[in-house]
């Protein structure tokens, strides 16, 4: 039997580069400079005003049914 991967990762960019410079800056939970760059990009290749980055799935369900 074969496994087939829901999504194979592509880290061919500066992945490790950013991952190691978010550890070493301990710029990992929820805020510092990589989580607001994600949210201008995100709003920008959405087209919106403005995004809010969660810490997973279930709480952007969670805040999107309270949005409705």
């Amino acid at each position: 039997m074969s496994n087939i991967p829901v999504a194979a990762p592509d880290l061919s960019g500066k992945e490790e580069q950013y991952v190691l410079e978010a550890l070493r800056s301990s710029w990992i939970s929820s805020t510092g400079p990589f989580i607001q760059r994600f949210e201008k990009d995100f709003s920008a290749q959405c087209e919106v005003k403005g995004t809010l980055a969660v810490t997973n799935g279930t709480v952007a369900l969670h805040l999107a049914l309270l949005a409705l």
